[in-house]
């Protein structure tokens, strides 16, 4: 190889790099009172992408200090689905950056518009002044996908995950997935909105996101000690297949609660198999 061959050889790897290493992930994790729901900060030099946006007023407020200690310019909040822990606190976070657009694909739109409403009855008595009453409706995004400072982030989806409208976050120059609720970390994966087909839905979701050979994965929620292995896609997949047998096992509620806590006593947030094994035995609606 001649000199001026390897020369421009050097040359184009480091703009490759540098290419790589444009935007920065910063991940923010809630508190347990918010389901150690994940939001992720994805900064360039100047601008930055929130995914996803909390659930208590306390949380977004934390939310609200991350970017501004950040120093970016917030232009976007996208949010992954209709699950209120992942929206209900834009209204805190759009009243302190309130020319960064709240966003989402149609059919997460879609669904907001159609449980907002119960989901605030559902959890206002519970959390008090610690939770929105009149959550924000995100607008429709007709791309799938976002632009940060001439980087691609591509909106994957809708895909089933803990539910049947779930988006993730691609961003090919970092190889990283952020996951919204198709990825637990640490905790027990959300199931009462699923089914044995709809779980096997999942685990092909899963396989999907795999196959884009991603250096790092965020979870929707996790332990927030945790990093942002792609291992947990394969914990994810391996809890679905221990909980299908657990149901099929089982003939109550309490019996797949004990198999599974069994099989996974370090895992955060019981309330959610609690919640998930009821699921599965409730009548059809």
């Amino acid at each position: 190889m001649s000199s001026r061959l390897l020369s421009l050889v050097v040359v184009l790897v480091a703009s490759l790099s540098f290419a790589q290493s444009k935007l920065q992930v910063k991940v923010l994790t809630a508190s347990p009172e918010g389901f150690l729901v994940n939001s992720t900060l994805v900064s360039g030099a100047k601008d930055a992408v929130l995914v996803d946006a909390a659930f208590t007023v306390a949380d977004a407020h934390r939310l609200v200090a991350a970017v501004l200690d950040s120093h970016k310019n917030l232009t976007h909040i996208y949010v992954t689905h209709g699950h209120p822990d992942h929206y209900f606190g834009a209204e805190v976070l759009k009243a302190a950056f309130p020319k960064a657009k709240l966003v989402a694909l149609p059919e997460t739109v879609a669904e907001i518009q159609k449980t907002a409403k119960a989901k605030v009855a559902q959890w206002k008595p519970l959390y008090g002044n610690n939770l929105t009453d009149k959550p924000l409706v995100p607008e429709v995004l007709k791309a799938k996908s976002l632009t940060l400072e001439g980087e691609t982030l591509e909106l994957v989806g809708p895909v089933q995950g803990d539910s049947e409208h779930n988006t993730a976050v691609w961003i090919p120059s970092l190889k990283t997935v952020i996951a919204g609720d198709v990825v637990y970390s640490g905790v027990h994966p959300w199931t009462a909105e699923t089914r044995a087909e709809s779980r096997k839905a999942w685990a092909a979701t899963l396989d999907a996101l795999a196959a884009r050979g991603p250096t790092a994965v965020v979870p929707g929620h996790q332990k927030a000690e945790l990093t942002s292995d792609p291992a947990a896609m394969g914990f994810v997949k391996t809890y679905l297949v221990d909980f299908d047998a657990a149901v099929a096992s089982s003939k109550t509620a309490e019996e797949v609660q004990t198999k599974v806590k069994a099989k996974y006593p370090d895992l955060a947030l019981d309330v959610i198999v609690k919640i998930g094994a009821e699921a599965q035995f409730a009548p059809a609606k």
